[in-house]
C-alpha cells in the first residue's frame, strides 16, 4: 500500500468470522517505468496460467516483418486499445482476468 499499487476496500466478515480487508489494484503500475521488467512479467504469466485448462487461456501469436515505423504504428494501436479498457471501471459482476501482450524481435534460426 505504501507504494500506491493497492488500495484497501471496505472491510467485510470472512468465512470464519474474521475481518477481511480486500484490496484492489490502483493501476499505478501501468504508468510506472521499471527497468528490465519483461522477464518478471513473463514469469508471472507462466505462474498465473500454470494448472489452467487449455480452454481457460486464449492465446494468439503473429509473426510479421515490418519496418520500424509500421512496428511503432502497430504497437501504438495496441496500446491505445489496452489503455481504453484500462480506464474502464471494474464490473461488479465481473470475473478477474489478465492480458499479456509481448512484442519481441524474432531470432534467426540456427542450424
Amino acid at each position: 500500500m505504501r507504494t500506491g499499487f493497492l488500495e484497501p476496500q471496505e472491510g467485510r466478515k470472512g468465512k470464519r468470522g474474521a475481518k477481511e480487508v480486500p484490496y484492489i489494484a490502483t493501476r499505478t503500475s501501468w504508468s510506472t517505468p521499471v527497468d528490465d521488467i519483461a522477464p518478471v512479467l513473463i514469469e508471472t504469466f507462466v505462474q498465473e496460467t500454470r494448472g489452467l485448462m487449455p480452454g481457460d487461456i486464449d492465446v494468439w501469436r503473429l509473426g510479421v516483418k515490418f519496418n520500424a515505423a509500421r512496428q511503432q504504428e502497430m504497437m501504438g494501436k495496441l496500446r491505445a486499445v489496452v489503455e481504453e479498457y484500462m480506464r474502464l471501471p471494474a464490473d461488479d459482476d465481473g470475473d478477474a482476468t489478465s492480458l499479456l501482450i509481448a512484442h519481441h524481435r524474432t531470432q534467426a534460426p540456427t542450424s
